[in-house]
């Protein structure tokens, strides 16, 4: 796992069957973070079960290119004991597959969380000081035992693969504003990290929207 500044920051999004949650949220953080030759992040997504190599579903994959996503060359795949254990953070969309994580490696626990949980946590685990990526993980780990959310379910973002565009479109604006207020979260402490500055700020404009990250609405 990576542990100094100078080293690649791995994050791994998981979610059923890797066709519709976690290769928007790799498609949307990686829009964000992976900028020029030099990126010190990588992103990469994977699924509990389901069949491999199958593209983005239709329907959110429609949703993403309304948005100016990409969603070319996406081949579904099955999470691996290798990818959990190289991954630095680890999102998920449900708390059930936290739990399919921690069966690969009870560690990676602490370094695991439902993408709305850690969309809560972030901005807080930054004002509380997180210095770096990985100092943040730590500080939202550290948060998620003393705020809680008000009803778990609500940590939650299920799964559209079922549903109707509607379905679709409302489950990837939910992704896109979570994404957007991590993104923001980890630039920041990675801007810290360089000795660069406060970073999200062009990260907000070029999305339009506002956020809840570490500068506040």
């Amino acid at each position: 796992m990576a542990g100094t500044p100078s080293s690649i920051f791995r994050i791994l999004v998981v979610c059923a069957g890797n066709q519709c949650r976690s290769p928007a949220v790799e498609r949307m953080l990686g829009g964000l973070l992976v900028t020029g030759r030099e990126s010190r992040f990588e992103l990469d997504s994977a699924g509990i079960s389901g069949p491999e190599g199958r593209p983005i579903h239709p329907l959110t994959a429609r949703c993403l290119s309304r948005r100016g996503i990409p969603v070319e060359g996406h081949a579904s795949r099955l999470l691996t004991p290798q990818a959990v254990l190289r991954a630095d953070l680890i999102l998920v969309a449900e708390r059930v597959q936290r739990a399919r994580v921690a069966a690969l490696d009870d560690a990676a626990v602490s370094r695991t969380f439902t993408i709305r949980e850690f969309a809560r946590l972030a901005s807080g685990a930054v004002r509380a000081g997180a210095t770096s990526p990985t100092d943040l993980v730590a500080a939202v780990a550290a948060l998620r035992g003393r705020i809680r959310a008000a009803d778990p379910a609500g940590d939650d973002l299920h799964d559209p693969v079922l549903g109707r565009s509607d379905d679709h479109e409302a489950i990837v604006a939910s992704l896109q504003q979570a994404t957007l207020t991590i993104a923001e979260s980890i630039q920041f402490v990675d801007a810290a990290t360089r000795h660069q500055g406060v970073g999200g700020v062009a990260s907000r404009r070029a999305w339009g929207l506002r956020s809840t990250g570490p500068e506040g609405p």
